[in-house]
């Protein structure tokens, strides 16, 4: 089976590819390849690696990509919150370029697998499932529900039978790192500030390893390389998580402390509104998922990394997805001002 993975060289799919691979399946990358193509190195020469670079909202060049694939792996976002001035590439990329994808998995029979974020959850006062209401308290949130509504709409839903899995805010190691995730943010503060900033250090937050969701993904093209879509068992959405992994921020500075003693915690202000606790029975249920890795061993990880200085600036912008959007965007914007 031929695979197409959508965002393939970021932070998610760098870590999928190369699991995709070892894995045995033939595996075509598409990527605006905004942050460059250095983190799929190890899969480069790799002859079932295919690199195409491209965008999701060209109808052309996404027909073209799926063109001979299999599966469709749709990871491909503008991930980060804030800055208004992006919100409408937000929703160029993230649901509409979401509705080219599928349009064109729907054309060729394709199966289709799309990413969305807990984030979409928003603030809850309660433990929220796959049923519960969604309630996006930013532009991204946004345009993840959107593109999920698209996906369900009845006809869709029917003829596409799309997999979508909301994912818990991810972290942990990667070749496309990045430092503007809570867990991985608050480690890099940790160890080059000597400082935690924390704002609302009450709210809920469930986190997943980066290795996980790629190992989730991976089980997901099994089942279908192998037509076992009854472990699907007519579900379309998944919450990707673990019970354990539900944290407050403040859980999460007490395990950085336990790693860096002397730390000062600073409770800041801020807008990120999101506040909520996630079930993850179903994707335990249908898909016999667990995560393997801790909240723990994620931060013992990136703060190893870090004192060992394998990311000699983690500060730069390149690790940073909405400081690399805003430069890389910034022409677009002159333009249409």
């Amino acid at each position: 089976m031929k695979i197409l993975v959508t965002g393939g060289a970021g932070y998610i799919g760098s870590r999928l590819v190369k699991k995709l691979l070892e894995r045995g399946f033939s595996v075509r990358v598409f990527d605006s390849f905004v942050f460059g193509g250095a983190s799929l190195l190890d899969s480069y020469n790799n002859k079932k690696c295919e690199l195409v670079k491209g965008s999701v909202t060209d109808r052309e060049q996404v027909k073209n990509a799926i063109a001979g694939c299999d599966i469709v792996l749709h990871l491909a976002a503008l991930v980060f919150i804030g800055d208004g001035k992006l919100s409408k590439f937000v929703n160029e990329v993230n649901y509409e370029g979401t509705k080219v994808v599928a349009e064109q998995c729907l054309l060729e029979n394709k199966k289709f697998l799309f990413t969305s974020t807990c984030s979409n959850y928003g603030k809850t006062s309660s433990i929220v499932d796959e049923d519960s209401p969604l309630n996006p308290t930013n532009s991204y949130a946004e345009s993840k529900v959107k593109a999920e509504q698209y996906l369900l709409s009845s006809e869709i839903k029917k003829t596409l039978k799309p997999i979508i899995l909301r994912l818990s805010t991810v972290f942990g190691l990667s070749p496309r790192m990045r430092f503007d995730l809570i867990v991985n943010e608050l480690c890099k503060q940790a160890v080059v500030n000597k400082e935690l900033k924390i704002f609302n250090p009450s709210a809920w937050r469930p986190g997943i390893h980066v290795d996980d969701v790629a190992d989730l993904i991976t089980k997901c093209c099994d089942i279908w390389s192998c037509n076992c879509i009854d472990g699907f068992r007519n579900n379309s959405v998944f919450n990707v998580g673990g019970d354990k992994l539900n944290y407050q921020k403040s859980q999460l500075c007490d395990i950085i402390k336990e790693r860096i003693p002397d730390l000062k915690v600073t409770e800041v202000n801020g807008s990120d509104a999101r506040d909520y606790r996630v079930s993850f029975d179903r994707v335990k249920k249908y898909l016999s998922f667990e995560p393997k890795y801790s909240l723990s061993y994620g931060v013992n990880q990136i703060i190893e990394a870090l004192e060992k200085e394998v990311f000699l600036y983690p500060w730069d912008i390149s690790y940073n997805n909405l400081k690399t959007y805003q430069l890389y965007y910034h022409d677009r914007w002159r333009k249409n001002e």
